[in-house]
């Protein structure tokens, strides 16, 4: 965890290197730090509110920066406004954090139609969001990372059962897991953990506009995944966890159904009749 020292497996303490975190870094106090990406989306948020209940200090980023700083007031957090796609908006938050042990990256946005309809400039702003802005986190936050810590990438079942009509979205969470796996192989001998979280569908209002109803877990259970990943111990490689709602059963909870022109999630759909 954070201070002068962090412990190693083996019950030992690794010092951090001889740089000095600059003044306003949060990386000086006692509580464990996570940066989380994609902080005022409904996945993003429950991160925020599970790692903030487990006694992290958090700084947070997001695009929308009324609701991130209010976001921030409550939980007591760093605020870091901006697209986590632009370069100096990681640099700010890895500045700003100091030190790091867990990176959460949660941005992204779901959007696509078939591929006759879709344009070049939506694919190309779907990978930006999605793949392209975990990239760019990730280079700037990693020399903050030091050993023990860990990277949680939040993909999708997108990215191992692509969905037609969002193939934009299904090759940039594809693109995501691979990074993620080339990644985890680099770092590991650094004593760095690589993680994905991958979830199947989640009640969130960016899930609002799909033209069906379909069976979807709350956000609330993501959050949770990803704080049981950020507590495990550091000899602990989990590559992937991947989970998802009931399709059929007692426990099914049906979302989505608003939109007339939006998503088509019909391999989604649930029935609560087992």
């Amino acid at each position: 965890m954070l201070g002068e020292q962090r412990p190693e497996e083996g019950g030992g303490m690794a010092e951090r290197s001889e740089e000095q975190p600059v003044p306003d870094a949060l990386g000086s106090g006692a509580a464990p730090v996570a940066v989380i990406a994609g902080a005022t989306g409904g996945i993003g948020e429950a991160c925020a509110r599970a790692l903030a209940a487990r006694g992290f200090a958090l700084v947070l980023n997001a695009r929308r920066e009324q609701p991130l700083r209010e976001l921030a007031d409550e939980l007591g957090a760093e605020a870091v406004p901006g697209d986590c796609g632009d370069e100096r908006v990681a640099a700010d938050c890895a500045r700003r954090a100091g030190a790091i042990d867990v990176l959460v990256h949660a941005a992204g946005v779901l959007r696509g139609s078939r591929v006759r309809e879709q344009s070049v400039e939506v694919f190309d702003e779907v990978q930006r969001a999605n793949l392209r802005s975990a990239y760019v986190m990730v280079h700037g936050c990693l020399p903050r990372i030091s050993v023990g810590g860990r990277i949680v990438l939040v993909s999708s079942l997108s990215a191992t059962s692509p969905m037609r009509g969002l193939t934009a979205y299904s090759a940039a969470k594809a693109g995501m897991n691979a990074f993620a796996l080339a990644l985890a192989a680099e770092l590991e001998p650094e004593g760095i953990n690589v993680s994905l979280a991958s979830p199947g569908a989640i009640d969130t209002p960016m899930m609002d506009n799909s033209v069906n109803e379909f069976s979807a877990l709350p956000a609330s259970d993501v959050g949770d995944v990803v704080a049981w990943l950020a507590q495990l111990p550091p000899r602990m490689v989990i590559h992937d966890v991947v989970f998802r709602a009931p399709f059929r059963g007692p426990f099914v909870a049906m979302a989505g159904g608003k939109g007339t022109e939006g998503l088509d999630l019909a391999s989604l759909r649930a029935t609560k009749n087992p």
